[in-house]
């Protein structure tokens, strides 16, 4: 009975990382770590017979990928003629590719908020199209995870595009790196925007108080 019940949660997990993947695609996953990580603290702690244990793991997995990703198809912003002039690009010099710029915003929000990402690179040389792999990676410390990841077929031109995440409110304190990174046919560009989770007190109803967050930003090449 413990072995087909197993079955039976570990194949609706899969039915629901499967629907949320797709969510993902299309930018409306927020908060889909969290489901994942309950789902799979749901199966240990039934399965070890300790569902403190269980609900624990749960929440560390939650929270390593726990953040609500809503990628922004990425938009043109300069034509080939425009680029070749600002780079003074002729064709003998071959594929070229270049992150010009990107930010993060905003400066400072609370808990639950969103913080808008965006990258802008020039690709140079494609011919007929290129395939560009789109890499942003979140670390702290010595932990990361892909936020997001896919390989679009791009044009000689300038792109930008954009990326909204939400920090989980029990994110540790400490600082973070956001990595926005393109790499086609051997050639790579990248950028990392820094930001810090600084804990805070907030006053409660009943006169205590409790350790909250708010994420200050800082822009860094």
């Amino acid at each position: 009975m413990r072995r087909k019940q197993t079955t039976i949660i570990m194949g609706l997990m899969l039915a629901v990382a499967v629907a949320l993947s797709g969510c993902e695609t299309t930018g409306g996953s927020v908060a889909s770590g969290a489901v994942l990580g309950g789902l799979a603290g749901a199966v240990i702690g039934n399965q070890s017979g300790h569902a403190g244990e269980g609900a624990a793991i749960g929440a560390v997995l939650g929270g390593l990928v726990g953040y609500g990703v809503h990628k922004y198809k990425a938009r043109q912003t300069q034509t080939a003629q425009e680029t070749y002039k600002e780079y003074k690009y002729e064709p003998d010099q071959g594929f070229q590719l270049d992150m010009k710029e990107g930010s993060i915003s905003p400066s400072i929000v609370k808990p639950g908020q969103t913080v808008t990402a965006t990258m802008k690179y020039a690709a140079l040389g494609t011919g007929a199209g290129m395939p560009i792999e789109e890499v942003r990676t979140l670390k702290k410390d010595t932990n990361a995870t892909d936020l997001d990841k896919e390989t679009i077929v791009r044009t000689d031109g300038t792109y930008e595009g954009r990326l909204d995440f939400q920090v989980p409110e029990k994110s540790p304190a400490g600082d973070y790196k956001l990595t926005q990174r393109i790499t086609s046919s051997g050639k790579s560009a990248q950028e990392t925007l820094a930001f810090q989770v600084q804990p805070v007190t907030a006053q409660l109803e009943d006169g205590t108080t409790e350790l909250r967050y708010e994420i200050s930003m800082i822009t860094t090449k």
